[in-house]
């Protein structure tokens, strides 16, 4: 496996590709910590519990947090938590996941 190598100059190496050293220095994403250890479990949704619908909001909460952090460098405005959506997709998730399906 190569590791990026920094060489004299504004570039950075990687398999012995060049690329121009970025222009801004953001705060590294993984300073923050996302819990996705309690989403191991799979369940279906009438066996969910209370303990983990709580924990996949505090998960959601959190992922939500980090992603208008980066929608801010870029001045996006921030998004906000949908929960009918968020239904919409996860139906459609587990239809998936049921037939074995992967598209779009």
């Amino acid at each position: 496996m190569a590791y990026p190598t920094r060489h004299s100059g504004h570039h950075h190496y990687y398999n012995g590709r060049s690329f121009p050293q970025p222009r801004h220095r953001y705060q590294h994403p993984q300073m923050y910590s996302v819990d996705m250890y309690g989403r191991h479990h799979r369940r279906h949704r009438h066996q969910r519990s209370h303990r983990h619908r709580s924990s996949n909001s505090k998960f959601e909460a959190e992922m939500l947090k980090l992603h208008n952090y980066h929608r801010a460098r870029h001045c996006a405005p921030p998004l906000v938590i949908d929960q009918r959506l968020n239904q919409i997709a996860q139906s459609y998730a587990e239809y998936l996941a049921a037939t074995s399906t992967f598209e779009h």
